[in-house]
């Protein structure tokens, strides 16, 4: 069974009740109203068409109602172009249509215009403060923005406005499983399974994606099932089956899992996800797959990230100045493994960074073009945080370049840096050795598994609320003392900080991502050209900070000559925990 969409079905209910009074002031049927009113997307425009050129024969009301089931018809066919002007003018002859607000907002976050599809939501609160389908879709928008905990309250207001719908149940049950709080998320999927038995299987996946981050894999398993059964094309259920068949053991049924849900061509990003995990795994040599998916010896259970979206990377860069090196100075460099981290809401903190999360999808999506393996997440706690490393310690080989990136929030303590977990709660010093990971500990995993080539980008030097707790000064992140072959470089100077700006993307990651695109620069160059571009486009009030012990040179791009050879390729990324929820419009 395919996804019903409840966004539609509030719609065409809607629709109906606005034409009503069409019908009753007239004697015999009107057969474009009738096609305006229907499911049928062509004849629905043409119906609403023919409406709409009736002009004032036709009430202010009911050509508003026209507009709006023409924009919707157009949503459908993915024209949210047309569909938006539809709805513009729904709402102008109509400025308290909270149906045209909603589906305008719908169009809107299609177009991943996020804050236009908010601000329609807002305005269809204000004119109906109890239309929970409004609540439920705002939530689903702060969810994709990094916000759990608001998203969160837009369910619960959706709930308790309409407690017999299960699409804010399991968008609420989805949010509280990204949260790493299983134990709140089993009662919402319960709720879905009560309301919906026979179009659960989001509910009882829901359930299982809980059981599965409690280590409880059998009532995993028997919810999956449970899903399938339901839905058999449900391919996020299909992988995240397989994982816990992985987590126990069964590599063969496993990968008959992995294999199932790699058929199954994705219906958005969120299944994408899915897909590539599948395919990630299946490319798993022999039992490796198992050793990279143990849980990390932490506290009970994973925050999932966020979901992995691939961001618009900054401008191109220019065209190098300098003619490249001849092919024989790029050492053979084997494969290229990449940890990618982007942590922006920090509970304890009460904000959130605005440019963590796209800043990592953007070199996420950079790195995966030079030829690396790359390993996401986003918004992770220290368990997440802990069984990422394991993963990523896992992919290094000997001989192999391997790579990590953090943004988010770091302080130093006794001289050595620790990157922060979304879940810190840094009120003394002891805390923030409790909490945080020190970026020295994880150039040792690269050391011991054999990395010949160890770079490190650390755009953590952000001032932050946590250290004022207990110094007087901020002290911004130790200096590192490099092992033989590692490159890094952090986006402020030791002992210095950055205050936070609104720019979509940093003015570091922007200026490295233009370097690195750039043929024939080593990863040196590209770090240190970076660093004095930084400084020149912040007028010299953030200076990044670069150390070096590479004996050799390292390209991200191949140098640009004819015998130069191509950066090794690496499968697609996967997520390391269950996807994501469902569509906030739709439920399974």
């Amino acid at each position: 069974m395919r996804r019903t969409g409840a966004l539609l079905l509030a719609i065409l209910t809607g629709c109906i009740i606005a034409s009503s009074t069409v019908f009753a002031a007239s004697a015999k049927r009107d057969r474009d109203w009738d096609a305006c009113n229907g499911s049928n997307s062509d004849a629905a425009i043409a119906g609403c068409t023919n409406v709409i050129n009736r002009g004032k024969r036709e009430t202010q009301s009911n050509r508003a109602a026209a507009y709006n089931n023409r924009g919707w018809s157009y949503s459908q066919k993915d024209d949210h172009d047309r569909a938006i002007a539809d709805y513009d003018e729904a709402i102008r002859l109509d400025p308290n249509n909270a149906l045209a607000l909603v589906n305008r907002g719908w169009s809107y976050e299609r177009k991943g215009a996020y804050d236009r599809a908010i601000a329609d939501y807002d305005e269809a609160i204000e004119a109906d403060p109890k239309y929970s389908l409004a609540y439920n879709n705002r939530g689903w928008i702060r969810y994709l923005q990094g916000d759990p905990d608001r998203a969160i309250a837009d369910y619960t207001a959706a709930i308790r406005l309409d407690p017999k719908d299960p699409t804010a149940y399991i968008n609420r049950c989805d949010a509280y499983n990204r949260k790493g709080e299983p134990d709140r998320a089993i009662p919402d999927c319960e709720a879905v399974i009560r309301l919906d038995p026979k179009g659960a299987s989001g509910g009882y996946n829901g359930r299982a994606d809980a059981y599965l981050s409690k280590g409880q894999y059998d009532r995993a398993i028997q919810d999956y099932d449970k899903a399938i059964k339901i839905d058999p094309d449900f391919g996020r259920a299909h992988a995240n089956r397989g994982l816990a068949y992985e987590k126990k053991g069964d590599i063969a049924r496993a990968r008959a899992d992995f294999k199932a849900a790699a058929a199954i061509p994705p219906e958005n990003k969120f299944e994408q996800e899915a897909y590539d995990l599948a395919r990630d795994r299946l490319a798993a040599p022999g039992d490796q797959a198992t050793r990279q998916w143990q849980p990390a010896p932490a506290p009970a259970s994973p925050a999932p990230h966020a979901p992995d979206a691939i961001a618009s990377a900054p401008a191109d860069a220019p065209k190098a100045s300098a003619a490249p090196p001849p092919a024989a100075a790029q050492p053979a460099q084997g494969s290229r493994v990449a940890l990618v981290i982007g942590n922006a809401a920090y509970p304890d903190d009460g904000q959130l960074l605005p440019q963590p999360i796209k800043d990592a999808q953007a070199m996420a999506e950079e790195l995966r073009n030079a030829g690396f393996e790359v390993i996401a997440g986003d918004d992770v706690n220290k368990q997440r945080l802990a069984a990422l490393l394991n993963r990523f310690k896992a992919k290094i080989q000997k001989g192999s370049t391997a790579l990590i990136f953090f943004s988010g929030y770091g302080i130093q303590s006794g001289r050595q840096s620790y990157l922060l977990p979304i879940d810190a709660r840094i009120w003394t010093e002891s805390d923030v050795k409790r909490d945080g990971i020190t970026i020295e500990s994880i150039l040792e995993d690269m050391d011991s598994a054999g990395a010949a080539v160890k770079l490190v980008i650390i755009d953590a030097a952000r001032r932050s609320p946590f250290e004022r707790r207990f110094r007087g000064t901020s002290t911004g992140l130790a200096p590192i003392v490099p092992s033989a072959g590692t490159l890094a470089i952090f986006s402020a100077a030791p002992d210095k900080l950055i205050d936070h700006t609104d720019n979509p993307n940093s003015i570091f990651v922007t200026e490295l991502l233009k370097k690195m695109r750039t043929p024939g620069l080593s990863a040196e160059a590209i770090f240190n050209s970076a660093k004095n571009d930084v400084a020149h486009a912040s007028q010299n009030e953030q200076l990044p900070w670069v150390s070096s012990s590479l004996a050799d040179e390292f390209y991200f791009a191949k140098p640009a000559t004819a015998d130069s050879a191509s950066p090794p390729t690496a499968p697609a990324p996967a997520p390391s925990t269950p996807a994501p929820p469902p569509s906030s419009t739709s439920q399974r």
